[in-house]
């Protein structure tokens, strides 16, 4: 049974087989091609049900990846009929919602995906008492369950989710949450990284090295290739992008990116956080897969403009995605910032973030940026990180003359994204300016 299920798990990586060529097949066009009607999106179409009520044909004009749910197969259908490019399935190949005790064999059932099929007790991750692991889930007054990603029964699990998942629908990616980030969590141990708040580690993954083989093994299970949502303790890719090099992973999400939700509000450069955020896009876009930026504040005009600045510092146009998941007032998160495309960058990045520190700010300059396919001219990004200092602007390469200002409403409820007279002399505290000629 063992074999048979191995070659299950193995027959998924072979079947995808051509990871590398579906991979190849996805790069977007090169810079110097046609300027494109927005920079790279990606938005929610029914997942976390938003944007539900957009017709296919607007989504299609304006995201290049839509995030969907299995619930919703009828939605991708109609965005690809339309001409949408790229359609993404959420999955979590790691924790299993919906878990009641008990928790040794025979254990009681997981609703959750993936978990709810029937598995082999090799397909979880145990502690040193015999027991599943598990942890309390207030949302669903249950448990969360972590499967073992080094076991050829979980792998096998995954495949036929994704394969089920791609067969009722166009999937081009599948989104797998909770994956690509180290074993060991802030304090060096797993107790605060891949097991936090689980009763105890696991004795199935002792190491690094376990563990990357383990999700290696999942991630390349999946019938599409996936999108990974984890990384380093400083931004990085994890363990030197050892997963970003797997055949199967295409990208990488970046949660909480400059805009976090909750309390936390705009991210800062109080102990390097909105630093790490940066050279993680970037290390990401350097290694030639996607890299998303996921805004998860509320997306007030200020805030918004943070965030796009931010974001524009270390844009790539053939791997940077904006992904804008939280909705204005109307209830969409289609914003319409994002027709501004800006190209030709006049400084040079490098490979750090302090490389466009000019004084307390950060500046990138662009010499021939567009807004809905029209030559605006020159644009550039002026963001100042600092909490509580404010900076005076700098001396730019040319005199601008106009600051993008937004309002409240989305693209789809009328929003526009206009230009008015003026420079600022000073930035404030967490704030940015977008400047044209």
């Amino acid at each position: 049974m063992r074999s048979a299920l191995l070659a299950i798990a193995v027959t998924a990586v072979v079947a995808f087989g051509g990871c590398a060529g579906v991979r190849a097949a996805a790069q977007p066009p090169a810079p110097e091609g046609p300027i494109p009607a927005h920079v790279m999106t990606y938005l929610y179409y029914s997942a976390a049900n938003q944007n539900e009520g957009v017709p296919a044909a607007y989504m299609a004009a304006h995201a290049d990846f839509i995030e969907t749910d299995a619930t919703h197969p009828g939605l991708v259908r109609a965005f690809k009929a339309a001409g949408g490019r790229f359609a993404v399935a959420y999955t979590d190949p790691t924790y299993v919602p919906y878990c009641t005790p008990p928790f040794a064999p025979p254990a009681g059932r997981c609703a959750g995906p993936i978990g709810n099929q029937v598995l082999a007790e090799s397909a979880w991750l145990h502690g040193s008492d015999g027991l599943r692991l598990r942890r309390g889930d207030a949302y669903t007054h249950q448990y969360q369950e972590i499967l073992n990603p080094a076991s050829v029964y979980a792998q096998a699990a995954y495949h036929n989710y994704t394969l089920g998942l791609a067969e009722s629908s166009p999937i081009d990616f599948f989104f797998a949450d909770d994956s690509g980030s180290p074993l060991d969590g802030p304090d060096g141990t797993p107790l605060s990284g891949l097991f936090y708040r689980f009763d105890g580690a696991a004795t199935e993954i002792t190491g690094a090295r376990a563990w990357i083989d383990g999700e290696d093994a999942l991630l390349n299970a999946a019938a599409r290739p996936v999108i990974i949502n984890g990384g380093g303790p400083e931004g990085e890719p994890a363990y030197g992008g050892a997963f970003l090099r797997d055949p199967n992973v295409i990208g990488q999400n970046h949660e909480d990116c400059f805009s976090q939700e909750g309390s936390a509000g705009l991210m800062s450069a109080h102990d390097r956080v909105w630093q790490k955020m940066e050279n993680g896009l970037l290390a990401v876009t350097q290694m030639r897969v996607y890299a998303i930026c996921m805004m998860k504040g509320p997306p007030t005009p200020a805030n918004r403009i943070y965030a796009l600045a931010s974001w524009w510092l270390t844009y790539d146009p053939q791997w940077s995605v904006a992904a804008t998941v939280v909705p204005a007032p109307d209830g969409h998160s289609i914003f319409p910032e994002y027709a501004i495309v800006p190209r030709e960058p006049v400084q040079t990045i490098g490979t750090n973030i302090s490389t466009l520190r000019q004084g307390g700010v950060y500046v990138r300059e662009f010499a021939a940026c567009y807004q809905d396919r029209a030559p605006i001219g020159r644009c550039a990004a002026v963001v100042n990180p600092s909490r509580d200092t404010p900076f005076a602007m700098p001396r730019l390469t040319v005199a601008y003359g106009l600051h993008l200002v937004l309002g409240r409403r989305s693209a789809f409820a009328g929003g526009r994204a206009a230009w008015q007279p003026g420079v600022p002399g000073v930035l404030a505290p967490l704030s940015a300016v977008i400047l044209r000629e």
